[in-house]
């Protein structure tokens, strides 16, 4: 939001959004756009500031284009079950059918149905503007049309190793009526594996470090603007969208941050993408650091245990990572060893923060935790004991007593 801030206003009917996404998983753990609305007064607002800007169909930019284009072919070269050969005899021999499927596996071929987005909008009839350009080039079966989404979507399973995750904002939910917590992961087929070839992604992640810009702690930069267009009334309408995308490190990404600007027009503004740029390299470094403290609060991890930290730091294992240490690293050795705050919380979640603790820890009654001993921010050491008190809340109370006067 606050990097919103500074990069909105840049030209009336401007709409930008920012997303940081984990890599392995799919899950969004930073989500803004602008202009935005306050809910309390939703209906001051025209239709259009409730389009979600990352499921509206723009024209993808050159850049993004040649890199889909390239990793077919690496994908055709893989397929043949020949990677020693060059890729002009490769371009040769593969058949543009087999490419068609590999949208579709990538996730660029089709819309979903995030669960972060309340409605599906409607087909667009946008179409690109093709720079007069000579001589044209050809990116063949590359979708031409995509939702940032489609977009964001098939790059991270071509980086991540060919895991077919899906961008989604909610990993769990609670009944309130009785506690009881789903993991909505369990509840879904798992996750298909294995989208591309092997050594595909590794290949993928070396060519997308080459056509972008080098970015802090390791990661990398791709840009590019395009523009598309609708007939309205016998003229028409132009929109410009610039796109960002930076995987973060590029090496083995973890973390995926997406920036998307739509504006009107078809003349793109000198300077739009050199002040998006410039700002998102300063955001890399803290977005970094907080979701790296964030990560250890929620697993509770013990000093020295580093492994399942979501950002381990330099991509090259040296030095590079300390930009990150000093935001991060300070807080992060007080958190691991201290309370957390579990007040409202069911016990299942409690139990989750509380995992590889290593303290004893008791439950007393039933419901959502009411107090906990030691308090919040208390250094855990092992020879301390937890103590949670549990009570149902006046709303469970209220549904049992209605259910046991239905049952009289």
């Amino acid at each position: 939001e606050q990097y919103l801030k500074q990069v909105s206003g840049m030209v009336p009917g401007t709409k930008v959004g920012a997303l940081v996404m984990e890599a392995g998983s799919g899950a969004l753990i930073g989500y803004a756009q602008t202009p935005s609305f306050d809910p309390n007064k939703f209906h001051t607002y025209s239709e259009e500031v409730f389009r979600d800007i990352f499921d509206e169909t723009l024209a993808v930019p050159d850049p993004f284009k040649i890199f889909l284009r390239d990793v077919s072919l690496l994908e055709s070269v893989s397929e043949q079950g020949n990677p020693s050969e060059p890729w002009s005899l490769a371009a040769e021999k593969r058949k543009l059918g087999i490419q068609l499927q590999l949208w579709d596996k990538l996730g660029a071929g089709s819309r979903g149905q995030p669960d972060f987005v309340s409605s599906q909008p409607p087909l667009s009839d946008r179409v690109a503007h093709d720079a007069a350009i000579l001589p044209q080039r050809d990116f063949e079966t590359v979708p031409v049309m995509q939702t940032p989404l489609q977009l964001l979507t098939a790059i991270t399973r071509i980086v991540n190793g060919g895991i077919g995750v899906t961008p989604h904002a909610a990993d769990r939910f609670v009944l309130r009526r009785n506690q009881n917590e789903f993991l909505l992961e369990d509840l879904k087929p798992a996750v298909k594996k294995g989208v591309l070839h092997d050594g595909v992604s590794v290949e993928a992640r070396e060519l997308f470090r080459v056509q972008a810009q080098p970015g802090p702690l390791g990661s990398s930069v791709l840009e590019g603007q395009s523009t598309s267009y609708r007939m309205n009334g016998g003229m028409s309408s132009f929109r410009r969208h610039y796109v960002l995308l930076t995987l973060v490190p590029v090496k083995e990404p973890e973390l995926v941050l997406m920036i998307v600007t739509s504006a009107p027009g078809y003349l793109p503004e000198p300077g739009d993408g050199g002040v998006l740029l410039h700002e998102v390299m300063g955001i890399v470094s803290p977005i970094v650091a907080l979701q790296r403290v964030m990560k250890n609060l929620a697993d509770m991890m013990s000093p020295g245990n580093t492994g399942n930290i979501n950002y381990s730091g330099s991509a090259n294992g040296d030095s590079a990572g300390s930009n990150v240490s000093g935001a991060g690293d300070k807080v992060q050795r007080e958190a691991e060893i201290r309370m957390p705050l579990l007040k409202d919380m069911s016990l299942r979640k409690s139990l989750r923060l509380l995992q590889g603790v290593g303290v004893e820890v008791e439950v007393r009654g039933t419901g959502r935790v009411v107090d906990q001993q030691p308090a919040a921010g208390t250094v855990l050491t092992r020879e301390k004991k937890i103590v949670l008190f549990l009570e149902r809340d006046a709303v469970d109370a209220h549904f049992k007593k209605d259910s046991d006067t239905e049952r009289q």
